[in-house]
């Protein structure tokens, strides 16, 4: 039997346990751009990279990993994301749980961390992290609103 095969076949194998779908978009070219008149941005157009079958879970890691956020540490709440090994993802791609056993799951965004790579592969993994997203106070700070 040829390496090949063996790939192919262990990337069925890894497939039949999957039992989530996931969207994966990647934004067009250009800027996000505030409406004066709803105070929300727009975001340029999104591109479906892949849809279909996937595994979410959650990263096993050594040690907590935490980020400066301000004054506060924020711990990392990091994902791996399984798709089949010809899902052309990238970096900062976006993950959109549709469908999943874990209800807490559908609908979550992810974003694209890191993509592991290498030669014996039955899925790709993508690394990813929780996206929350916090848009700009507009009415905070200095001259705004914020103060009544």
């Amino acid at each position: 039997m040829s390496l090949d095969t063996t790939l192919a076949r262990a990337a069925r194998s890894e497939q039949r346990l999957w039992r989530s779908q996931c969207t994966i978009t990647r934004p067009g070219p250009g800027p996000r751009v505030l409406d004066p008149v709803t105070l929300q941005y727009s975001t340029p157009p999104v591109g479906v990279v892949y849809a279909g079958i996937c595994q979410v879970r959650p990263m096993r890691r050594d040690r907590d990993e935490e980020v400066q956020v301000g004054e506060e540490a924020v711990a990392l709440a990091l994902y791996v994301v399984k798709v089949p090994t010809d899902t052309p993802a990238q970096r900062d791609d976006t993950v959109l749980v549709t469908a999943t056993n874990d209800p807490a799951l559908i609908g979550r965004t992810l974003a694209v961390k890191e993509i592991p790579m290498g030669d014996w592969t039955a899925c790709r993994r993508l690394v990813c992290e929780v996206i929350t997203v916090a848009e700009p106070d507009v009415f905070a700070g200095p001259g705004g609103f914020g103060g009544f």
